[in-house]
């Protein structure tokens, strides 16, 4: 793979990303400084966002704007910028030292926090630039409004992916709040999941199992059984005040110590996961979680 041309021998570019790899090599020292700050933002780059980040005097950075886009690193759409090609934005985040990169994130998730741009971004957005920077806490409390938000849209696999996102920063935190935390986005992504990606609801139940391992169910029934005695015992014309009032049930509280609750919502969801076994064609662990 090379051309002789007098003598000399050019090797042939293997792929696309190693035209860009070599092409960044040549680009000036201050143009390359910008392009490493603005490739976290991603490939659309709002004007108001890059100035925050680039930190420059309004002129310089129109300048280096234009440098980026005369050598084709970035191109204009009106008052809009954007990087020329995916492989050209991934290749200058590649290179960029990891510190850098982490530290651009947080800086971009606390601009967009400040709603720099003019407007809220969305809570995915600062899920995804919290992760990758230096505060992976906040990451979590944003991936799960995320989820939440599409649950209330109905668009459940978003959700569920939100909630895997969450679920994995989760087990690396030392958040105080961190086994709450777990419970509920365990317990929010086994409704989201059972039918839109089993194997999410399999996994996100098999956590609650662990988290609620110490619940004992012959006790739970006891305890059950000795309330049913108590109600009974009680006066009728009293028993309005310890009954449970008529209407929707109430939502599940993730935090909550009551075995009683904890293993009514057990039993629901391993319903769920049996679902999901089926859905996976496991007809034995299906049957299993269902019994």
């Amino acid at each position: 793979g090379a051309w002789t041309t007098s003598g000399a021998s050019v090797a042939i570019p293997k792929d696309i990303d190693e035209v860009v790899r070599r092409r960044v090599k040549h680009l000036p020292d201050e143009l390359l400084a910008l392009a490493r700050a603005l490739a976290p933002i991603g490939r659309s780059l709002d004007h108001k966002l890059v100035a925050a980040l680039a930190g420059l005097p309004a002129e310089q950075l129109a300048e280096q704007l234009d440098g980026l886009v005369e050598r084709q690193y970035v191109v204009r759409q009106g008052a809009h910028h954007f990087f020329s090609h995916d492989t050209v934005r991934d290749r200058i985040y590649q290179d960029t030292d990891e510190a850098q990169r982490r530290s651009a994130h947080q800086r971009i998730a606390e601009l967009l926090e400040r709603k720099v741009t003019g407007a809220a971004a969305a809570p995915s957005q600062l899920a995804h630039h919290f992760k990758r920077g230096q505060d992976q806490d906040r990451a979590v409390d944003f991936f799960l409004l995320a989820a939440r938000e599409a649950a209330a849209k109905q668009q459940l696999l978003e959700a569920t992916m939100m909630l895997n996102e969450g679920v994995e920063l989760l087990e690396q935190s030392r958040r105080k709040d961190r086994a709450t935390l777990m419970v509920t986005c365990c317990d929010m992504m086994a409704a989201t999941s059972v039918a839109t990606h089993p194997p999410s609801c399999v996994k996100a139940v098999g956590r609650l199992l662990e988290a609620w391992k110490d619940i004992d169910p012959d006790r739970v029934m006891a305890m059950m059984a000795a309330r049913k005695r108590r109600l009974e015992r009680t006066p009728r014309f009293l028993r309005r005040f310890v009954e449970d009032k008529p209407g929707p049930p109430k939502p599940f509280d993730p935090a909550t110590r009551d075995p009683v609750m904890i293993f009514e919502r057990l039993q629901q969801v391993l319903v769920m996961q049996a679902m999901a076994f089926a859905v996976l064609g496991e007809a034995e662990l299906a049957i299993a979680a269902s019994e």
